[in-house]
């Protein structure tokens, strides 16, 4: 019967391991660079994302601004709006217009007179502070 096994001698078997450690190290190398690409586009999306946000946060900002802005426009657009800011601005009074005080009542004062508290109880509080 035949032999099917092949003949190796040492040379062809240090070769062949010395290829495959070789193999195997260029294959680390590779995962190595890749697991760290990989952890810098992770990096750059996180960044971005929380960019993003920011800038949503303040388009809203801006937005409510810019209402608050267009409606203090539109009511300087009219006669009535432009009175009303003036006289708010400058405490400014129409001829013949004065100053309303309003004054309340003062309401009746109540005094109560605090009963003394017996000696054993000033002596408790004494050493209960709370």
């Amino acid at each position: 019967m035949r032999d099917y096994r092949l003949n190796h001698t040492r040379r062809d078997l240090f070769v062949r391991l010395t290829l495959r450690g070789l193999g195997a190290l260029v294959l680390l190398c590779l995962a190595v660079v890749l697991v760290r690409a990989a952890w810098g586009m992770y990096v750059k999306v996180t960044i971005a994302s929380q960019g993003q946000e920011e800038a949503e946060a303040q388009l809203t900002r801006l937005e409510k601004q810019h209402q608050g802005v267009r409606t203090t426009l539109d009511s300087l657009a009219t006669q009535r709006g432009q009175e009303a800011q003036i006289r708010e601005r400058y405490a400014l009074a129409k001829l013949g217009e004065g100053e309303i005080d309003i004054v309340t009542r003062p309401t009746a004062a109540t005094t109560t007179m605090e009963v003394a508290k017996p000696w054993w109880r000033r002596m408790f509080d004494v050493f209960n502070v709370w």
